[in-house]
């Protein structure tokens, strides 16, 4: 009798591939090492590096001299508080607005006529402060001005209740008002700045990584790499060829993706206009057709470059899933210029125009902000290009490699020197050392901010004793390591300490 046939999954049969799986999954350190240590590091890292360069820009910004322009008749009491900032100095332009938007002032301070006359009258006087919100430091120094006119306009009050006349203008005798002068456009634009250069980074290398993994670890792994490796087409070729497809596949989930979100908040913004009263004006007819022209070459050279980076680390991985282990760091540290060129104050230069990834997303930002600056846009092309470049040659250096493409050792046959007699280790290796740093820097971050925060000295002397070195020397004894050879203890030569010394001098600017 034939028995019937099982349609419904077997609960031991699956509990059996699942404990197989989840076992290979968690026996790889490198994959442990990625889910555990790498999320636990990178956020506190990038809380840590953000808040320092916000609280950092903006202590500059605070303390940065700028003109201001006074138009009319200023009281005494106001001028007196304006002169008296050492922040700010009085500026007499010929054409204050047009100082105002080429940034030679950072704020004009309008007062009527007849300023004393209406003051004294018991009437309501009515300050205008032009700025620029678009600018960080004319936003920061409008802000100073506000602080100084409600000092001021705490004074009158006082004054003005002493003299026992209770009316409605002698509560509120001055009566502020602020006058952006940036186009809407760019105030816009100046919201997508916040934003869009983080979206454009998450779907280019969203796009370009599947792609990437399944040109070069993928074709590993289905053993066709060894029939076109010995074909007769030259290794810059097979580069050029993987190349062009992944970059393609991640132009077009890109921009797909970023029409795809600009089309909904254009429609929903259109929406709240027209349902409003007077609807609202995006100031699209502000924007000229080279800023689009130059955000859409600027989303292009992010592609280009990350296409040839992410295609080159793949190559190096044996299987897939390696690919996924080599790119997901990647990722994450290509976050962090992105979030740094959020902060305010920090614009394009011709310093940070040879960051990669900083320099695309200062670049998108200006675009955004003040539209197209073509030395800064053609910086950022040209070092974008040479990374590419030379991305794509060390790539075509990886494809001579036959022990790395047909073999299996992966990355570690760039360091592959013949055959070594193994020898019991006396000193940690790369992946001990990443453990212990890991460890150490979440101790310092958890633990010895809060000691520090408690009392400074002796946060001190626990960070660096309880925290760094106790835990390092213990780790060093209790795996049997040389300590000598492990911590270098012996007579560095002349030319290093040399070296040491010049490194020193030339960091303690940036330190």
């Amino acid at each position: 009798m034939n028995r019937p046939r099982q349609t419904k999954p077997r609960a031991r049969v699956v509990r059996a591939i699942y404990t197989k799986e989840i076992r290979e999954t968690l026996r790889d350190r490198r994959t442990l090492f990625l889910l555990i240590a790498v999320p636990m590091i990178f956020y506190p890292l990038l809380l840590v590096v953000f808040t320092e360069v916000l609280i950092s820009q903006q202590e500059q910004i605070q303390g940065t001299e700028a003109a201001v322009v006074m138009v009319g008749e200023i009281p005494e009491g106001l001028r007196t508080l304006v002169t008296g900032d050492e922040t700010l100095t009085v500026a007499t332009p010929s054409d204050p607005t047009t100082a105002l938007s080429d940034g030679s002032v950072a704020a004009i301070i309008e007062v009527p006529p007849g300023a004393d006359t209406t003051l004294q009258g018991g009437g309501t006087l009515t300050v205008t402060v032009r700025f620029n919100s678009v600018e960080p430091l004319s936003g920061n120094v409008h802000e100073r001005i506000r602080d100084h006119l409600k000092e001021w306009k705490k004074n009158l009050l006082e004054q003005r209740l002493q003299s026992k006349g209770l009316g409605q203008d002698f509560i509120e005798p001055v009566k502020l008002e602020d006058a952006d002068i940036a186009p809407s456009s760019r105030q816009i634009g100046s919201l997508l700045a916040q934003f869009l250069p983080m979206l454009v980074l998450i779907f280019m290398i969203t796009g370009a990584f599947y792609p990437a993994v399944d040109v070069t670890a993928g074709e590993k792994e289905r053993k066709t790499i060894q029939t076109l490796v010995t074909s007769p087409v030259r290794p810059l070729e097979i580069v050029i060829g993987k190349y062009l497809t992944v970059l393609t596949v991640a132009s077009i989930s890109g921009l797909m993706n970023i029409l795809s979100i600009g089309g909904i908040v254009i429609h929903n913004v259109l929406i709240a206009g027209d349902s409003s009263e007077g609807g609202l004006n995006l100031g699209f007819e502000q924007v000229s057709a080279l800023d689009v022209i130059g955000l859409i070459w600027t989303v292009l050279l992010l592609g280009i470059m990350f296409s040839a980076i992410l295609m080159t680390i793949a190559t190096l991985a044996e299987t897939p899933k390696d690919a996924q282990n080599y790119l997901a760091p990647v990722y994450m540290i290509c976050l962090l210029p992105v979030m740094v060129a959020q902060v305010p104050g920090i614009e394009i230069s011709q310093a940070t125009a040879f960051i990669p990834v900083l320099n695309l997303a200062l670049g998108m930002k200006e675009i955004l902000t003040h539209g197209v600056v073509w030395d800064h846009l053609f910086l950022v092309s040209v070092s974008s290009i040479l990374v590419t470049t030379v991305t794509l040659v060390l790539a075509a250096r990886l494809y001579t490699r036959e022990e790395l493409l047909i073999g299996r050792a992966g990355a570690k046959a760039l360091f592959s020197r013949g055959r070594r007699d193994t020898a019991p280790a006396h000193t940690p290796t790369i992946g001990q050392g990443i453990v212990l740093v890991t460890v150490l820097f979440l101790l310092l971050y958890y633990v010895g901010a809060s000691v520090q925060a408690w009392n400074v000295w002796a946060g001190l002397v626990v960070t660096l004793w309880g925290l760094l070195l106790i835990p390092t020397l213990g780790t060093i004894r209790a795996l049997k390591f040389d300590f000598v050879r492990t911590l270098h203890l012996r007579r560095p030569p002349a030319l290093a300490m040399a070296g040491a010394l010049l490194l020193g001098i030339s960091s303690f600017v940036w330190v």
